[in-house]
């Protein structure tokens, strides 16, 4: 109860004074550093060349595949559900979904003695610098895991030119909050199966097309043109 009360405290409050809303951001540890998957653990002097390589992707994948999910302006936001490190940040508006994965979603085979969950405002002064999409109304049903995941992304608008010291969303963390014993908090049922969260190629069709040998084949190119290692964007999956 104490969980539910704060964050629609945090919810109603920030809105009635920013206008904006705050969305849920769960892991499995704090990282002191709230970055999209593309911009963590980089080596100084390399963010040039893994946006080099992931932009690369994404117009490899536009010119090579037909379907309209692919040719979106939130198409990042897309393969970050599947494994590939990208600009955007993963965030849920769903404390059910939010829990989910501070509990049952950790790696498999890990017992964590603690999760976290960030809290996350996206109005007022935010405004300007982040760009807030909700997967459920921009992609297709048949990009399944987005919409299991009730996912929404977190990205800098278009016109920003990312740098060292924008790649870090701290300053939208309205709050953080640590779960002791993730384990009792897991939720059971068909619902909170992993299947679910993360369903199967046979049900996500985009799942399929992006586990394809062409589709790995424009992921090759694209790492292998900025001079990285082939699996430097992560891994279809």
């Amino acid at each position: 109860a104490v969980l539910v009360r704060f964050v629609g405290y945090v919810m109603r409050h920030y809105h009635q004074t920013t206008g904006g809303a705050v969305f849920m951001r769960a892991q499995d540890r704090d990282y002191g550093t709230m970055k999209p998957s593309l911009f963590r653990d980089l080596r100084h002097g390399t963010l040039g060349q893994y946006l080099e390589a992931y932009e690369a992707f994404i117009k490899g994948i536009k010119r090579e595949f037909a379907q309209d999910r692919f040719k979106t302006r939130e198409v990042g936001a897309l393969l970050q559900h599947y494994g590939i490190k990208t600009p955007w940040l993963d965030v849920v508006d769903n404390l059910y979904t939010a829990m989910w994965f501070a509990t049952s979603g950790l790696p498999l085979g890990r017992a964590a003695k603690e999760s976290w969950l960030f809290l996350i405002g996206t109005g007022g002064d935010a405004l300007p610098s982040l760009r807030v999409e909700n997967l459920r109304t921009k992609h297709s049903s048949l990009t399944l895991r987005a919409h299991a995941q009730h996912g929404f992304s977190l990205t800098r608008p278009p016109a920003v030119i990312w740098n060292e010291q924008n790649v870090c969303f701290n300053e939208y963390v309205l709050a953080a909050v640590r779960i002791e014993k993730p384990s009792e908090w897991a939720m059971s049922g068909k619902l909170c199966d992993r299947a679910f969260f993360f369903p199967s190629a046979d049900a996500d069709h985009t799942f399929g097309v992006l586990r394809s040998h062409r589709m790995k084949n424009v992921l090759a190119s694209a790492t292998s043109r900025a001079g990285l290692p082939s699996d430097a964007l992560g891994t279809l999956g």
